[in-house]
């Protein structure tokens, strides 16, 4: 049987993640579900994924490729008036 910590938690995980619509009734200790959401991945989920991934995995490349350019330049000491 689950600890009440351990089902606060796995509750507010679920709901979080948007699998389930529920609202918990403290003073009758009960959980109200009003929906669910099935998830499932098939092929086409999973290369949607994949896609996304790559796609990001791309963008942080050129993110950090941009940060290490600013962090390498050099910085022109100000010109000293004659």
């Amino acid at each position: 049987m689950l600890e009440l910590i351990e089902l606060c938690f796995f509750f507010f995980t679920v709901v979080r993640t948007k699998a389930m619509r529920a609202k918990m009734d403290q003073v009758h200790r009960k959980v109200i579900i009003s929906s669910t959401t099935h998830r499932t991945f098939g092929k086409q989920q999973w290369q949607v994924l994949r896609e996304q991934l790559d796609e990001w995995q791309v963008n942080l490349n050129q993110v950090l490729g941009s940060l290490e350019a600013v962090a390498n330049m050099r910085v022109a000491p100000p010109a000293q008036p004659h």
